[in-house]
């Protein structure tokens, strides 16, 4: 990843006037976005792509996006939920699909930007997993397989086989 590019963010956000805000308020912080405006476009983007953290508003079905996503992946992606439901039902059902955070709109985009840094910062204290086999290592967390001075990124699809 570039360096100037603190993390690669996927922003699934029904709101067009609300996502390009969020959007260009991570950018202005160095983050790499990629906006959706439909869960099963997040999806596919899920499938295609590896992200370092999703912001997912739940108001279109991302709860079940999120659920779907840690089931398949696991936890290693921080999820953070943003969305105007904010009873304690509602964030209970966003935690309980694998949500890491829930933030209620509206928000203060500096305490979007804090649980962000605070969640990226949590992933680089996991230590690396990696698969050796001989000469061949393939890093579970960047899906990238490495032989000497070869490096692949593999697609979701060659990863999980």
């Amino acid at each position: 990843m570039d360096a100037k590019i603190m993390a690669k963010i996927l922003l699934a956000e029904d709101e067009q006037n609300i996502a390009s805000f969020i959007r260009r308020g991570l950018q202005e912080f160095g983050h790499e976005v990629q906006v959706v405006h439909d869960g099963g476009t997040a999806w596919s983007m899920l499938q295609e792509g590896v992200f370092d953290l999703l912001v997912l508003d739940v108001i279109m079905p991302k709860i079940e996006v999120c659920r779907q996503f840690r089931l398949k992946e696991g936890y290693h992606t921080p999820v953070i939920i943003l969305t105007a439901l904010g009873t304690t039902e509602d964030i209970v059902k966003g935690l309980d699909a694998g949500a890491d955070d829930y933030l209620v709109k509206p928000f203060s985009f500096q305490e979007l930007e804090a649980r962000i840094k605070a969640l990226l910062r949590r992933g680089k204290e996991r230590p690396d997993r990696q698969l050796w086999c001989h000469d061949l290592v393939l890093d579970c967390d960047t899906r990238r397989a490495r032989r000497g001075d070869t490096v692949i990124e593999l697609t979701v699809k060659e990863y999980r086989l």
